[in-house]
């Protein structure tokens, strides 16, 4: 395992930074929180301005809920490493959850300078203009953040997700719609694609994914697309088997992975939304 590997390690270099940062992760991964402190704390002590072991400390300690300790690490290791965008961007994460906003705003453009394309540190700073109340300057930056990192789907998700909130639907279903393609997901259909067309007396497989939230969320337009005489049946993980049972308009239910009838057409769930003209 990792962390015999690393402690077999510092028997030959006790005093290698690097291979106390390894331990302290290893150990963290492993539940043992003493051990990953002992290990981070002595990395630091070794390595005063490698803020490596403080950004792991304060990682550590933020996913305790021990924000104020946290804070005083990251500020450390953002002070040692300003032009590095991932170090910056979780400080100002933390600082955002913490409403120190000046601050925050000041690590989110040192992130966003160092890496430009860092999609990550751009969420944050969306963040932190939603906070300000500033929902349109928070879409402008996550435009930018699409544009910049297009494989980021979470910066996708949360575009959709602020445009939708804004009220601009044309723009925000495509965009959340985004958020969930994948090539392997169309191929998994093993039917052709239905694009909006009217499809009365047809058999449409409806595919949900497998994220809950959005299942829960578009679940909702299954029935809308019944309605025009189509006989939906609707792959979803077999969790939801009980709630859907009586969603109308529903032929069959299906659980990932097996065979499907044979069908017509084929949908992402998460594309409803956008070919119904919502």
């Amino acid at each position: 395992e990792a962390a015999a590997l690393y402690r077999r390690s510092l028997t030959r270099q006790p005093r290698a930074p690097a291979a106390h940062i390894g331990l302290g992760l290893a150990l963290r991964a492993l539940g043992d929180r003493a051990g990953a402190v002992a290990a981070l704390e002595r990395a630091i002590a070794l390595a005063p301005k490698n803020p490596r072991p403080l950004l792991e400390m304060g990682r550590l300690l933020l996913a305790e809920g021990q924000h104020d300790a946290a804070l005083d690490y990251l500020r450390r290791a953002g002070a040692l490493a300003p032009k590095d965008g991932a170090t910056q961007t979780v400080l100002a994460e933390a600082l955002i959850a913490d409403q120190q906003i000046l601050e925050a705003a000041a690590a989110c453009e040192r992130a966003v300078a160092a890496d430009s394309t860092n999609a990550d540190a751009m969420l944050a700073f969306a963040q932190l203009l939603d906070t300000l109340d500033r929902s349109l300057d928070a879409i402008s930056v996550l435009r930018q953040a699409v544009e910049r990192a297009p494989e980021s789907k979470p910066a996708r998700r949360r575009l959709g997700e602020s445009l939708l909130k804004s009220g601009d639907f044309a723009a925000g279903w495509p965009a959340f719609e985004s958020a969930g393609e994948s090539a392997a997901d169309s191929a998994a259909l093993a039917f052709p694609l239905w694009l909006g067309e009217p499809i009365g007396g047809k058999r449409l497989l409806v595919d949900a994914g497998e994220d809950i939230e959005d299942i829960l969320l578009l679940a909702r337009f299954v029935p809308a697309v019944a309605a025009g005489g189509v006989q939906v049946h609707l792959r979803c993980p077999a969790e939801f088997f009980g709630l859907f049972a009586g969603l109308p308009g529903v032929a069959a239910l299906l659980a990932p992975g097996g065979a499907p009838p044979a069908c017509d057409l084929a949908v992402r769930l998460a594309s409803l939304p956008r070919l119904l003209g919502l």
